[in-house]
């Protein structure tokens, strides 16, 4: 049987006040998509700010950094398609839905993030090498725009974990660690432009550019290999563990083996197998298995179907 697929989204905080607040389980596709047009609508204003001043100083850096900042409106779009069709109920052709479609664009993200941290490492060692240096005509401006993108980049960040805690969607983790790229970029770079400024000593940019790159690369592989598993439908150990505890807590079934959990963006699938007594009839098997699903799913209110099969139980079970 099929539970419901999540309560409907309560409006979040404003991403600057998110906290660590932990509320019950929502839906996670209704999270991805208030998060998705949310970073929209925040990468668009800075954008039109770092492009304004960036032609105001005449730096071509804060203008290329204003694209990058643009184009971090299509991992956004990418959250917010993949949450849609994620969002479709099973059909014919997909029984358990459509979930793997965030679980797609989970991986898609994972590999953009490692991407982007072989990019920064590249860049970094390039200018190491080739040598280079910062304009300090427009040095306060400058800082005050890398000060101020990486303080909402950050606040962007905390709003989709914050998201990602209340929906349990990877998606949304991993697209607030592209957030969080954005604001280490940003203020990591104000330290080396500030010692630049005193000293001329230019390898601090270098070295600090290269270990956000390490840092970045770290949390991409990660994150591909965990959208990797649960492509490949790698068992959930928790839920597991909660149907195994819960199945064995029940009075009349003597034993449970063959627990399987599928995962589906973020939503659970369980089969398990469980021994009544033989005497038992059809009637109170039924009635005892459909009282088990009931209390799987209400342990998590991710667990959207819980199927058991019934088997006698034997002196050797």
């Amino acid at each position: 049987m099929s539970g419901e697929r999540g309560a409907k989204l309560k409006p979040a905080p404003p991403f600057f006040l998110a906290t660590r607040i932990v509320e019950k389980r929502l839906d996670p596709r209704c999270g991805e998509r208030l998060e998705a047009k949310v970073s929209i609508v925040v990468n668009v204003v800075l954008w039109a700010v770092k492009l304004a001043v960036g032609f105001v100083v005449n730096s071509v850096a804060l203008v290329a950094d204003a694209w990058h900042t643009m184009s971090d409106c299509v991992t956004s779009i990418i959250v917010f398609t993949s949450s849609k069709i994620a969002s479709k109920p099973p059909d014919k052709d997909h029984p358990y839905g459509h979930g793997k479609a965030a679980d797609i664009g989970s991986l898609l993200m994972s590999i953009a993030l490692i991407g982007i941290a072989c990019y920064v490492i590249y860049e970094a060692m390039a200018r190491l090498y080739g040598g280079y240096s910062i304009y300090l005509s427009f040095m306060p401006l400058a800082l005050c725009v890398f000060a101020v993108t990486g303080l909402v980049k950050e606040g962007l960040a905390r709003y989709s974990l914050n998201l990602s805690k209340r929906t349990g969607s990877l998606l949304l983790k991993i697209d607030a660690w592209h957030h969080r790229v954005d604001a280490l970029a940003s203020l990591t770079a104000l330290p080396p432009m500030v010692v630049y400024a005193f000293s001329g000593t230019i390898l601090i940019d270098v070295f600090t550019a290269i270990v956000v790159g390490i840092l970045i690369l770290y949390e991409g592989v990660r994150f591909a290999r965990e959208a990797s598993s649960t492509l490949m439908d790698a068992t959930v150990t928790r839920i597991e563990e909660i149907t195994k505890e819960i199945s064995g807590s029940v009075n009349g079934v003597f034993h449970v083996h063959d627990v399987r959990v599928r995962c589906y963006g973020g939503e659970y699938f369980v089969e398990l197998k469980v021994h009544l007594p033989p005497e038992m009839s059809i009637d109170q098997a039924h009635e005892l298995a459909h009282e088990l699903e009931s209390m799987i799913k209400r342990k998590d209110k991710r667990i959207v179907e819980v199927v058991t099969h019934v088997e006698p139980s034997t002196p050797h079970s």
